[in-house]
């Protein structure tokens, strides 16, 4: 065409450039735009990593730098795959340590003295490999040569695409492929080309703005990958710092429970399994945190390298895992927390138990010694009395019964002891013989102790020469702290129950799962001795109550027999001596009787109320006192039916008090079977016949007869009661 070519095409050149321009301005806002929000992700990931390092890494360093001879590597955590995992121990720490030396003169210095284009380099090619190795107290002149050096860390550290990135050429930087000198090229083609540009040139130009667009979309895309995964790091370090900053805390609470040796530290095998089991974990986290802060996003040629995703990926798999065992370890905690407070609850209140059972009992024993004391004077001081009128009494042991092989003199003489301290008791006052004294004659009869005494009634402290039991003196506070806590009662002893306290006391702080759950079962165990202790301290109050109430139902038989002995006395009227070898047979039964009531009388005052593993006596246990009633029931049942003319007062002496019970029954069901008898009439029966009936059947007539002894009386009166209220309740049924 000519000349005319550019007046011809001159506003499709116009329209070509125009459309060129605009493209390429839009592209290169939209470019432009992204490489700052990158820049600023990569700058904000770069100081999160500064920060990581000159706070949390220091300070862990220093929290942990209080253990000495840590185990790092533990064979329950072969699963982790930790970046470096192959790096020993020592050299991490070593590593850590230059790490967070240089990261705290940066902050010294303030990031600003650093520069953009650092920071993004301690973000990009992983801080470790920029700090870690950087040379002592240059970090920041070594950080900025890296970032003047690197052209793409210049370039994101420079001002706009225009202006090349702080000097360094823009050919020399490439994002995803693409050269980014190329495409500042390409702007000014555009720019040059207008006004002067031919058609053919204008379709070139437009084609170059293509080109450049299509290259910045693919370098924005580049930059927006690498500023999502910056994100994602800077994410996941925040949310690692948290659990981090938890556990260096958790550290630091446990160095403050333990002492230190002289090089300052605290050995880990001195720590408790938590403990330890908190410091590993500590290290793990701190393992964690070194990797994921030293991986590189960006490869030599400054493309998005694929395996920083991936690295992210496992290292979110990792804190996955370490804080999966956190949660474990804090709910060992909680449980470890449970049995302990459960254990001291159980130990505060079963130890307390006890011990209010013990003073308890004591007070019991304290009551029960004092009645037991004035016992042996009701019940042998009228014996001995009875038997000063007789002379050369000779027991013959006519009646076979073996309460006890102790010779009837041997137990005059023993009583005639213990009623002569009684008696100077008496004069001084009871509160002589105090509370162990007491306790002594409640638990051992206080035969030997009373009569001991006796023979030293004169001296000035005789309660400090005399003979006590241990056990005495364990009831009353009185025994020595080392035999006290040896001293056994039940199967139970208070070394044993201070032992498991200091246990319960002794493990916060130092506990683990096992040892927690072995001391909650040792409480449980000792729970059991207790109960079972306690159950002994009742059994002894009972068999010392028992003791009383049989003592006082044989003194009341007792007091009969002396009555016939003082009958008999009278019978004689005589004011000298009566010789025993005149009595009668029957007179002499009669001493013989109250001989054999008089030992069941002293075996049982005299017998020992705790077994031998509760510091009692083998042969002298409540046995003794259990046979003395059970030889007094044998005595009644023998006697039943004796009509022995010899026998006959003693007999009836035995059964009176039977047959006067029976005696008073029978007026009873036969008022009742009267009471019966009105009923029947009122309701217009004819069973009131039956009443009358039952009524004089049980009427107690024979108490009439005096030549019924007393235990045919009995016997006869239980017959006819039992006859009457059989009458009565058959008619019952039956109308």
């Amino acid at each position: 065409m000519g000349i005319f070519e550019g007046i011809t095409h001159s506003e499709e050149i116009k329209e070509l450039l125009d459309d060129a321009q605009l493209i390429y301005d839009n592209a290169k806002t939209k470019f432009d735009s992204q490489k700052k929000s990158t820049t600023k992700s990569l700058e904000t990931l770069g100081r999160k990593k500064v920060n990581a390092y000159s706070k949390d890494m220091t300070i862990f360093l220093d929290s942990f730098g209080a253990f000495n001879n840590v185990q790092m590597v533990c064979k329950n955590d072969d699963n982790y795959d930790f970046i470096g995992k192959n790096e020993k121990p020592n050299e991490l720490v070593v590593n850590m340590q230059n790490a967070t030396y240089n990261a705290s003169e940066i902050i010294k210095a303030g990031t600003l003295a650093v520069g953009t284009g650092a920071l993004v380099g301690v973000a990009t090619y992983g801080g470790v490999a920029m700090l870690a190795h950087a040379s002592t107290g240059t970090a920041i002149s070594t950080l900025n040569g890296i970032a003047k050096k690197n052209a793409t860390l210049a370039w994101f550290g420079g001002g706009s695409l225009a202006s090349g990135g702080m000097g360094i050429a823009g050919g020399t930087v490439v994002l995803g492929g693409v050269v980014i000198g190329a495409i500042a090229i390409a702007g000014g083609m555009i720019a040059g080309a207008q006004g002067k540009a031919k058609l053919a040139e204008a379709k070139k130009v437009h084609a170059e703005a293509e080109l450049a667009v299509s290259k910045m979309n693919i370098a924005s895309s580049c930059m927006q990958g690498i500023e999502s995964v910056s994100n994602n790091y800077i994410e996941f370090i925040s949310e690692l710092s948290v659990l981090f900053s938890t556990y260096i805390s958790k550290m630091n609470s446990i160095a403050s429970k333990h002492q230190r040796g002289s090089d300052g530290k605290i050995e880990f095998d001195e720590l408790s399994e938590v403990e330890q089991k908190t410091l590993h974990l500590s290290w793990l986290l701190a393992q964690l945190y070194y990797n994921i802060l030293s991986v590189p996003l960006l490869n030599k040629d400054g493309e998005l390298d694929p395996k920083s995703r991936q690295l992210l990926q496992k290292a979110k798999l990792d804190l996955s895992q370490i804080s999966n065992q956190s949660n474990e370890l804090e709910e060992e905690q909680k449980k470890i927390k449970n049995l302990l407070e459960e254990a001291k609850k159980l130990f505060d209140k079963v130890s307390n138990k006890f011990y209010k059972k013990k003073q308890k009992t004591t007070k019991k024993l304290e009551t029960i010694g004092r009645k037991r004391v004035y016992l042996w004077k009701e019940t042998f001081a009228p014996f001995m009395d009875a038997l000063t009128h007789f002379e050369n009494i000779s027991v013959n042991s006519c009646y076979p019964y073996s309460v006890t092989d102790i010779p009837i003199e041997f137990i005059f003489e023993s009583c005639e002891n213990v009623l002569s301290y009684i008696n100077h008791m008496e004069l001084e006052g009871l509160d002589t013989l105090n509370s162990t004294g007491f306790v002594e004659v409640a638990l051992f009869g206080g035969e030997d102790f009373l009569g001991e005494l006796a023979q030293i009634k004169n001296n000035e402290n005789p309660m400090q020469e005399v003979h006590r039991h241990d056990m005495s003196l364990w009831f009353t506070g009185e025994l020595d702290k080392t035999l006290a806590e040896n001293m056994t009662f039940g199967t139970v002893t208070e070394g044993y129950i201070s032992a498991v306290g200091e246990m319960v006391q002794g493990i916060t702080g130092r506990e683990n799962l096992a040892q927690a759950i072995e001391i909650n079962q040792e409480v449980k165990s000792l729970e059991a001795k207790i109960n079972k202790a306690i159950g002994e301290f009742d059994a002894t109050t009972k068999k010392c109550k028992k003791i009383i109430s049989s003592i006082s139902r044989l003194n009341k038989v007792q007091a009969r027999f002396l009555n016939e002995i003082e009958a008999i006395e009278k019978k004689y009227n005589t004011t000298s001596m009566i010789e025993y070898s005149l009595l009668k047979n029957e007179e002499k039964n009669v001493f013989e009787m109250s001989f054999e009531i008089a030992k069941m009388q002293y075996t049982i005052l005299a017998s020992c109320m705790l077994a031998e593993q509760n510091g009692g006596d083998m042969d002298d246990t409540s046995i003794v006192a259990d046979t003395a009633c059970r030889e007094y029931r044998k005595i009644k049942k023998d006697t039943l039916k004796n009509n022995n003319a010899d026998d006959i007062t003693v007999v009836n002496l035995l059964w009176k008090n039977n047959a006067d019970v029976m005696l008073y029954l029978g007026f009873i069901i036969s008022v009742a079977c009267i009471i019966f008898t009105f009923y029947q009439l009122l309701v217009g029966k004819m069973l009131w016949l039956i009443g009358i009936a039952g009524a004089i059947v049980s009427w107690p007539i024979f108490y009439k007869f005096k030549d019924f002894s007393n235990n045919r009386l009995f016997f006869w009166r239980c017959i006819r009661i039992a006859f009457a209220l059989l009458i009565v309740i058959l008619v019952e049924i039956l109308g």
